[in-house]
């Protein structure tokens, strides 16, 4: 399992980094948005790191995480589809050093590195333009059992599998 300092500390560099060099206000970012998820008997709450909400809508969500941001792309969408009424229009996975923006409707990665990250006045202008969708129903189990099984197959940062 990944300690929680390891995914604290990457949480902190990341929220500093949004605050510093993107222009986020502390209130522009929700910590810690457990996405409760139940299938059949099983029950798991993954976490986003960090949320941007601007003007009461949740626009990005954020999955910190060590290792590799592809590793956590369908976990970041699938969290970013179900926590709100609406898909969250963005998701990034990040280590902290890496990251990567996805369009969290389509999935496809529209930018690579922390500083695809958009500002908030990016955001603010995009704000104009963004459609909030809700997930379509036939998908939304799928997004379910994403989430359930990324919490079965958690390994310790050394798998002994």
């Amino acid at each position: 399992m990944i300690s929680e300092e390891t995914r604290h500390n990457i949480r902190e560099k990341v929220e500093r980094f949004l605050r510093e060099d993107k222009g986020y206000a502390p209130e522009d970012l929700e910590l810690g948005q457990a996405v409760e998820v139940v299938v059949g008997e099983k029950r798991v709450s993954p976490v986003l790191d960090i949320v941007i909400r601007l003007r009461d809508k949740r626009l990005i969500a954020i999955k910190c995480a060590p290792g590799s941001v592809v590793s956590r792309e369908m976990e970041v969408l699938s969290m970013a589809r179900l926590l709100d009424s609406y898909q969250i229009p963005f998701s990034v996975a990040t280590n902290g050093e890496e990251g990567e923006l996805l369009d969290t409707v389509t999935g496809r990665v529209i930018g690579k590195g922390l500083e695809a990250i958009p500002s908030k006045a990016q955001v603010l202008e995009w704000l104009k333009r963004v459609d909030f969708k809700p997930l379509p129903e036939k998908k939304v189990e799928q997004a379910k059992r994403v989430l359930l099984a990324s919490d079965v197959f958690k390994c310790p940062v050394v798998c002994e599998y």
